[in-house]
């Protein structure tokens, strides 16, 4: 599993879902700041309207391949929930 993890400088419910994620350091992932040029360009390619938006997909994405998929998280407990799920 990867992760990109899109924050913003002024989201209040980001600092939980980021200590989720770097608190499972077996979840490979990134963060990103969609204030950001670059954040903003991935925002928009993976359509991501809000922050925080954690999108876990099955591999790491590439620039000539984006795996598939595994959910799209919001909150902290939908993290919890679904790592949960999935057996971490």
């Amino acid at each position: 599993m990867y992760y990109f993890c899109f924050t913003l400088p002024t989201c209040i419910r980001c600092p939980a879902v980021k200590e989720f994620l770097l608190a499972h350091s077996e979840i490979k992932g990134e963060l990103i700041d969609a204030s950001q040029p670059t954040g903003l360009l991935l925002a928009q390619q993976y359509q991501v309207t809000s922050a925080p938006t954690v999108i876990i997909f099955e591999d790491q994405p590439t620039t000539n391949q984006t795996p598939l998929e595994l959910g799209r998280f919001f909150e902290k407990y939908e993290l919890e929930e679904f790592w949960k799920k999935v057996g971490g």
